[in-house]
């Protein structure tokens, strides 16, 4: 069972309806749309802890080469600097 804002149910009611069936074949028809991908085994599944010590080594790495980078440099990763001059 999912659930459904009204909106999506009305777009998925309009399409089922467009295509001469029911909303239950047209929701199974676009599933079936999606790439089958299987959960990853339990052995490939890293838990918080694991993830967090993998996580900090790479924080670790990025420190160790701070002094590669001229004095006062500031890497803006900020949204508005990732997409400046996009779409204008």
């Amino acid at each position: 069972m999912i659930s459904l804002s009204e909106a999506a149910y009305a777009r998925l009611a309009s399409r089922a309806d467009i295509e001469g069936t029911s909303i239950d074949v047209a929701v199974e028809r676009l599933a079936s749309e999606l790439p089958n991908t299987p959960p990853l085994p339990a052995s490939q599944v890293m838990n918080y802890a694991e993830w967090k010590s993998i996580f900090d080594s790479h924080m670790q790495g990025i420190d160790d080469r701070a002094d590669r980078y001229p004095l006062g440099h500031v890497t803006d990763v900020s949204r508005e600097s990732m997409y400046e001059g996009c779409g204008e």
